[in-house]
């Protein structure tokens, strides 16, 4: 729900019903925008960062954490080392993406592709080929070759597509985003 990503709610609500608004920033409720980057990743990591084990901090529960703070404050989430190329889960993607040299390099977030209010779904496959080319967009004339031109489907070169390892009869999209080619066309 709203809680997960923006905190309790009911002082936000009690407020604006009363017609009471707070400006210019409505400090009744987070605004995810507004939260540190090595914290903001944090608020999607506390859904989309399985691991292989997680461990709760004394005295914490799952429910106790609040976007802003360190989700490592709450608990301990173990991960694999040496991520394999092949096999990925349904709720694995957190940990794939921190893996992405795209993140490493640039800190870039999740809803820097991601919109948390809009289904997946509907969010056109040029969109997120867009987002590639908004840092990737030094191509040359003499690197527009092969698969690499202006309108290219980045993300089936990209990000690799397929069945998940844990939940049957689901394709995902993988979030590891590396340089090799996946799911490339063949060329004509």
């Amino acid at each position: 729900g709203c809680e997960r990503c923006h905190g309790p709610g009911e002082h936000h609500v009690n407020l604006h019903e009363q017609g009471l608004e707070s400006e210019p920033i409505d400090r009744t409720i987070v605004n995810p925008e507004h939260v540190p980057a090595n914290q903001k990743i944090d608020i999607c990591l506390q859904c989309h960062l399985q691991g292989t084990m997680r461990v709760l901090k004394k005295d914490h529960t799952e429910t106790d954490f609040r976007p802003g703070q360190s989700l490592t404050a709450l608990k301990s989430i173990f991960i694999q080392a040496g991520l394999p190329p092949g096999d990925f889960g349904i709720a694995s993607h957190g940990e794939r993406f921190l893996s992405s040299v795209c993140y490493q390099k640039s800190r870039m977030g999740c809803t820097y592709c991601h919109d948390p209010h809009r289904p997946v779904q509907t969010v056109s496959r040029s969109f997120f080929n867009g987002r590639c080319t908004t840092c990737h967009e030094t191509l040359s004339p003499a690197t527009q070759t092969g698969h690499h031109r202006p309108g290219a489907d980045c993300v089936a070169c990209h990000m690799r597509q397929g069945a998940t390892a844990d939940i049957l009869h689901v394709n995902f999209t993988d979030h590891w985003i590396r340089k090799k080619f996946w799911n490339a066309p063949k060329a004509s």
